[in-house]
């Protein structure tokens, strides 16, 4: 599963250069999508 690593820290850049910054970070929670990556490690169950 691609978790969006490189959003991911984006996201918790930002929250935490507003927090530094004595901003309010309103947004308890941050959705990235995620997608499911095939590889030849996986198999049909």
């Amino acid at each position: 599963v691609d978790q969006g690593l490189h959003q991911t820290g984006v996201a918790a850049t930002e929250m935490l250069l507003k927090l530094i910054n004595g901003e309010e970070v309103n947004e308890p929670i941050h959705k990235i999508p995620t997608q499911l990556v095939v590889r030849g490690s996986c198999r049909a169950i």
